[in-house]
């Protein structure tokens, strides 16, 4: 089995990860992250890689895995010892 990793950057590629989702966990449809969610962060500096199997689910256009993540932004106060000098005070992290 190939797999090949590919940078999603669609409205159905998100579709595919949600179809993925709801068929690892189990999910509920209201579990799921919406395919707008997933655009919006997809837009916004997040981003979701699949990972594709020549023979797997039609239903996920052969997604076999992923992985979604965004940047998100800590508004609390920082040590300045956390910072280089060129920050001014915001802190980033990654969220997934």
């Amino acid at each position: 089995m190939t797999i090949t990793l590919k940078l999603i950057k669609d409205a159905q590629g998100c579709l595919y990860f949600q179809e993925l989702e709801r068929r690892i966990w189990a999910s509920p449809d209201d579990d799921l992250i919406p395919t707008h969610v997933g655009v919006t962060v997809l837009k916004n500096g997040g981003a979701l890689l699949g990972a594709y199997a020549d023979d797997g689910p039609p239903e996920t256009g052969g997604m076999v895995g992923a992985a979604f993540w965004w940047l998100g932004s800590d508004a609390r106060p920082i040590a300045m010892n956390e910072l280089s000098p060129a920050h001014d005070g915001a802190a980033l992290k990654v969220c997934s």
